[in-house]
């Protein structure tokens, strides 16, 4: 642990001669993955009372963003993202409890669904190539669906999977 922020690069530190970058630091909007989670800039949103619960009342998001919520029966969390030219979206939703089972809907700008995917209980996500203009999608149960603690991960997709491999290990002085 060169920067003393009591993590190494074994235990996930990306940068361990900056001690503001760590796993569980704050995301700040700066170029950097401050958290060590694998995405750059993304803010996180947590729901502070209730997420609006329409599409025309839709929560904007940046992107990437983070998003930590939760839904009790008949709730639904809806979110916008206005992009500027045609992007590949992917859409992350994981389980925080255990718990929760639910779907991600994604709609056309009509009002209809485009698509949607379902999780339950685990993590599940789904990329999507989206012309310009506002995407609404919203995190929603049905009436078979588990109520709980979610996040949402929406990011600018890749059009082939990186392949992500941990750090090379360090050869300290002490295991030679």
């Amino acid at each position: 642990d060169q920067d003393n922020d009591t993590y190494s690069i074994v235990q996930g530190d990306a940068d361990d001669l900056e001690p503001g970058i760590h796993p569980g630091a704050v995301e700040l909007v700066n170029g950097l993955d401050d958290d060590c989670n694998g995405l750059v800039d993304d803010v996180l949103f947590t729901e502070a009372g209730d997420f609006p619960n329409a599409t025309g009342t839709s929560f904007a998001l940046p992107l990437p963003a983070r998003v930590q919520g939760a839904l009790a029966a008949s709730d639904g969390d809806f979110f916008n993202l206005n992009l500027a030219a045609e992007t590949r979206v992917r859409f992350t939703l994981r389980a925080r409890d255990g718990a929760f089972k639910g779907w991600v809907f994604l709609y056309e700008s009509g009002g209809g669904w485009r698509d949607y995917f379902y999780v339950g209980g685990g993590a599940g996500s789904a990329t999507y190539v989206l012309p310009a203009g506002r995407w609404n999608f919203g995190v929603e149960l049905n009436s078979a669906s588990a109520p709980g603690a979610y996040e949402l991960t929406v990011q600018a997709g890749y059009e082939w999977p990186v392949l992500v491999y941990p750090p090379a290990p360090v050869n300290l002085a002490s295991n030679r």
